[in-house]
């Protein structure tokens, strides 16, 4: 098994697995850029970002699958006050596939993350492996 398949275990994919637990079919929409603003790691199944741009054409940016994380752009801004992402458009987070995944609200994720500064590098290694995409 490839290094980038292997399980990633972090105490941020830990403090994740915590949160509520949804169940998804296939084409659902878990969130967008415009409304819940949650972080999700997923636990099995894959989801596509994708954005409509304003002449209507879709875009995918992004598949996820199991134990990623998204977005993390969501944390990036909230405790750095840095958008890792500057266009208008709205972006989905949908399941391609039957998903199962565990949600944390992300003001509640942020101030976990303020009190242990260990969770800090599991933060900037998850950007960094979504950024290497």
């Amino acid at each position: 098994m490839s290094s980038s398949k292997q399980l990633r275990e972090s105490k941020l994919h830990d403090l994740l697995r915590q949160g509520r637990r949804y169940t998804l079919g296939k084409q659902q929409i878990i969130q967008s850029t415009e409304d819940r603003q949650v972080v999700n790691i997923i636990l099995s199944g894959y989801f596509r970002k994708y954005l409509i741009t304003n002449d209507g054409s879709v875009g995918a940016m992004i598949i996820y699958g199991p134990q990623d994380i998204f977005p993390v752009t969501i944390l990036y801004k909230k405790l750095f006050n840095q958008p890792l992402y500057h266009g208008i458009e709205t972006h989905f987070y949908e399941a391609l596939t039957p998903a199962e995944v565990c949600t944390v609200d992300a003001d509640q994720l942020v101030e976990a993350i303020k009190s242990d500064p260990a969770l800090y590098p599991d933060l900037l290694q998850e950007v960094g492996r979504h950024l290497d995409f």
